[in-house]
């Protein structure tokens, strides 16, 4: 019995944990994201962690593989996600996402 009243306060514990989570998860990021990105072809996407808000970085990485996102620029990043008021060199504005600026970069 006590079993079964340990499994069952656990999975409340796990729904409202998971609701929480959702509700920090905004959907209309989501959408754009996966809009915006529908029309790329990316490698890699460097994000500016401390600057971009978190909703957006965590659409992203769903949308194109955890994998596939990093902090720092490397040799197999095609995109950067700053901060609106930062602008990267060797890069055009591809959209505004989340309240970030996503850039395409080119190569020098």
């Amino acid at each position: 019995a006590f079993a079964a009243i340990g499994l069952v306060a656990c999975g409340i514990g796990t729904a409202s944990a998971l609701e929480s989570l959702d509700q920090l998860y905004d959907v209309a990021v989501a959408a754009q994201v996966e809009t915006t990105f529908e029309e790329l072809e990316v490698g890699e996407v460097a994000v500016d962690i401390g600057r971009v808000g978190p909703n957006v970085v965590a659409a992203i990485a769903w949308e194109i593989g955890f994998e596939n996102v990093s902090t720092e620029v490397g040799p197999e990043t095609t995109h950067r996600l700053t901060a609106p008021t930062t602008t990267p060199e060797l890069a055009d504005p591809v959209a505004e996402l989340g309240g970030a600026t996503l850039w395409e970069l080119r190569s020098p």
